[in-house]
C-alpha cells in the first residue's frame, strides 16, 4: 500500500538499521571464540588502537574492550564504519570466518550502495557485475598471475576508497589488469596491447571481432603511445566509467583464463 517507505539507496551515508546490523554481526563474532579465540577481544582492541584509530594504548586500556570498540563504531561517520569493516574482514587472526555473502545480505536488505568484493566495499549493488571481479581476482591467485591480481585488486581498492574514491587511477589499474595477462600469456612485452593481443590469439581461440572490441577500449583509455592519460583527463570521468571498465576488464580476464586453461596454457599456482 506505500504506507511503510523503503530506504533510498545508501551511497553518501549510513542508516541507522544499517550501522546496527553491521554491529550485530561484529559483536557475534566478539562473543564466539571460535573466531577469535581467548583473550581474543583484548587483542582486536589493540590491534585497532594501533593500526586502525591509531591512539595512544595506555589511555585506551582505561575501559572495557568490548566497550571501548562499540563507542568507536558508533562515533565514526559513514565512511568510517565501512573502513571499520573492511579492516575487520581483512584481519584474518580475528574475523577470518566473517563471510562476505553474510555481510552482502545485510548491505542488500538495508538498501545500501555497496557490497563487500575481495575484502572491500565497492559501490556496487548488482549480483553479477560482483560476481564477475571476484571470479578474476580468484583465477588470478588459482594461477599465480600476479600482475593482474594486484592491477584488480587496487582497481577494487581505489573505487572503494571514501569519502572520494580515486576514478581515474581505478579506470587505469583495471585496464593494466588486461594488459598484464595478455603479455603474459603471449610472451610479448611490448609497450601497449595490440602486439601481444595478436600474438596471444595464436595460441588462443578469440574472435576478431572481440579482439577488436577489446582493443578500441583499451584505445579508449590511452593515446596512441600506449601512455593511458586521453580519459583521464575528460571532466566527466567519474563512477559510472570506472565500474563500467573494471567489470568489462574483469570480465575478459575471466575469459581469458578460461580459453587458456583449456588449451594447457595455464596450471594452477
Amino acid at each position: 500500500m506505500g504506507i511503510t517507505k523503503s530506504e533510498v539507496i545508501q551511497l553518501n551515508g549510513i542508516s541507522a538499521q544499517l550501522r546496527n546490523c553491521l554491529w550485530n554481526v561484529i559483536l557475534i563474532r566478539l562473543e564466539d571464540r571460535c573466531f577469535i579465540g581467548s583473550g581474543g577481544v583484548t587483542r582486536l582492541r589493540d590491534s585497532l588502537v594501533f593500526e586502525f584509530f591509531k591512539l595512544p594504548l595506555d589511555e585506551v586500556r582505561k575501559y572495557s574492550a568490548e566497550g571501548w570498540i562499540k563507542e568507536q563504531f558508533y562515533s565514526l561517520e559513514w565512511h568510517g564504519v565501512y573502513n571499520f569493516v573492511e579492516f575487520l574482514v581483512q584481519n584474518e587472526e580475528f574475523f577470518k570466518l566473517l563471510r562476505q555473502e553474510e555481510l552482502n545480505k545485510i548491505l542488500e536488505r538495508e538498501n545500501s550502495g555497496y557490497r563487500l568484493v575481495k575484502g572491500y566495499f565497492v559501490p556496487i549493488t548488482n549480483e553479477q557485475e560482483i560476481k564477475a571481479i571476484d571470479e578474476a581476482v580468484k583465477k588470478a591467485e588459482q594461477f599465480g598471475i600476479e600482475g593482474a591480481r594486484e592491477h584488480l585488486s587496487q582497481a577494487l581498492s581505489l573505487l572503494a576508497k571514501k569519502p572520494e574514491p580515486d576514478y581515474r587511477n581505478s579506470i587505469k589499474e583495471s585496464i593494466s589488469a588486461v594488459e598484464s595477462l595478455v603479455k603474459k600469456l603471449s610472451g610479448v612485452n611490448s609497450r601497449g596491447l595490440e602486439s601481444p593481443l595478436k600474438e596471444l590469439s595464436r595460441k588462443i581461440p578469440i574472435h576478431g571481432a572481440l579482439k577488436e572490441g577489446f582493443l578500441t577500449l583499451y584505445g579508449y583509455t590511452s593515446n596512441e603511445g600506449g601512455i593511458r592519460h586521453a580519459i583521464l583527463e575528460d571532466p566527466n570521468v567519474g563512477y559510472d566509467e570506472a565500474k563500467f571498465m573494471l567489470v568489462s576488464c574483469s570480465a575478459f580476464v575471466n575469459f581469458l583464463f578460461s580459453k587458456a586453461q583449456k588449451v594447457g596454457l595455464l596450471k594452477e599456482g
